[in-house]
């Protein structure tokens, strides 16, 4: 009966510290918002950069548009010039443009 006891006690404050870190997880994160028609860079990643650029090139491409909010923090990009970009854009990656 004690095992039982035990084990129901460990499960509790295990759960209650999962807790704890889930809220100060989420205290720390910023929220990004953006709306359909807002102009936004991109995050450049390793693999898409000009080699000959060194370590001196760009980070971030843009300016694009937002013109679909495909879900909460998933955007789909257009260029300035109404060419659509590939795939569809997390919120992590892209970065409020101002002029």
């Amino acid at each position: 009966d004690l095992i039982d006891e035990k084990r129901e006690a460990s499960q509790l404050q295990l759960a209650h510290y999962q807790q704890k870190i889930t809220r100060y997880f989420n205290s720390k994160v910023k929220k990004r918002i953006f709306n359909v028609g807002d102009l936004v860079l991109r995050r450049l990643f390793l693999a898409n950069k000009d080699p000959k650029d060194g370590v001196l090139g760009p980070n971030w491409e843009g300016p694009n548009q937002i013109i679909e909010v495909v879900k909460e923090g998933t955007f789909k990009l257009a260029r300035l010039n109404g060419e659509a970009v590939p795939r569809t854009w997390n919120a992590i990656h892209l970065q409020k443009y101002y002029q």
